[in-house]
């Protein structure tokens, strides 16, 4: 089974001994990101990671274990109700595979709903597509990262970065998002909203929210990189977060 080509390469499922496993590939023009996500992955084992199988630096491929679920993009479609008991508990495990990722020097710098999935039945959660990650926190100055509306501002101004403080501001634009269902910068920092922000400090949030979610929310989305959390600093408000709910 051959699933819809993307804009990086394709992916393709085959079953092997009873189990269904997908290749991934890489259109010429993006095989350096398949060759970084190899690299990358190789060296990780999280039960919140997506794994390789096996792969080959020369075509490239990579084989992963297939997935069968959806990713949070379309679980969020589906969502009545916003910062539920579920999404809070998809966040928690986003954060656990974070956290082991910071703690072995690698920074995802794509988070986004499209990039986490959520097994059927299980609801395991996999934190998938490394292709922007870099196993390195020096200050860098690759630009053509993420997405713009997760991007940070400092990666949008094209500012010498530290990939650590990107994945905390993009974590922060995820909690915003699965707690109002949209992002808070509709066409990232060169939006209305985020000059509202930095102007008023105010963001679009919807009444029904508890003050200890909203307080939360502020935490997270800094615009100042030095003064963002760090992803273990994320997580361990989040779980006195989860106690007062």
């Amino acid at each position: 089974m051959t699933f819809p080509k993307g804009t990086f390469g394709s992916l393709t499922m085959f079953e092997m001994n009873g189990k269904k496993f997908v290749v991934k590939r890489a259109n010429p023009t993006y095989e350096r990101s398949i060759l970084n996500e190899i690299n990358i992955l190789t060296d990780l084992q999280h039960k919140n990671i997506v794994s390789i199988v096996s792969y080959d630096k020369l075509e490239p491929f990579y084989v992963m274990p297939y997935i069968n679920g959806r990713d949070l993009y379309f679980v969020l479609s589906e969502s009545e109700q916003p910062a539920s008991e579920f999404l809070f508990y998809i966040y928690g495990e986003v954060l656990n595979a974070l956290e082991y990722c910071h703690e072995n020097s690698v920074y995802h710098l794509d988070i986004k709903p499209e990039n986490i999935m959520i097994e059927h039945g299980t609801n395991k959660v996999y934190l998938i597509d490394f292709g922007h990650a870099t196993n390195s926190n020096i200050i860098s100055s690759k630009f053509n990262i993420g997405t713009l509306e997760y991007d940070p501002p400092e990666v949008i101004l094209k500012i010498p970065y530290v990939p650590e403080e990107v994945d905390s501001w993009q974590v922060g634009i995820l909690f915003y998002e699965i707690c109002t269902f949209q992002v808070p910068f509709n066409g990232g920092i060169e939006s209305a909203d985020y000059e509202k922000y930095i102007k008023t400090g105010n963001l679009r949030l919807p009444y029904s929210l508890k003050d200890t979610v909203v307080k939360f929310i502020f935490s997270l989305i800094r615009p100042v990189p030095a003064e963002r959390l760090s992803i273990k600093e994320i997580k361990c408000e989040f779980k006195k977060l989860i106690t007062l709910l």
